[in-house]
């Protein structure tokens, strides 16, 4: 009997890793929609990832934008704005 409540309480566990697991996966892929609907509302378009080279879609002029340091790749704010002040 008592192999049999920790069997359930096991199983009950593993249920709700799973149902935050799947919460945590729902929320990481809304905010990665989020920043992907954000970059393609921009006017620059990443040329080069690793320097940061970007190009305005508009107006076609290139600029190096900062990354953040120990960000994995996230630019400063304003990066993703033309320096001629296009809107797309």
């Amino acid at each position: 009997m008592k192999k049999v409540k920790e069997a359930n309480e096991v199983a009950e566990l593993f249920i709700s890793l799973d149902k935050k697991a799947s919460e945590t996966s729902r929320i990481r892929n809304t905010v990665r929609n989020a920043h992907i609907r954000y970059i393609r509302k921009q006017p620059m378009e990443l040329i080069n990832e690793y320097a940061g080279l970007m190009q305005c879609k508009v107006c076609g002029q290139k600029h190096l934008a900062d990354m953040k340091p120990n960000s994995n790749g996230r630019f400063y704010r304003g990066a993703w704005q033309c320096l001629n002040g296009c809107k797309i």
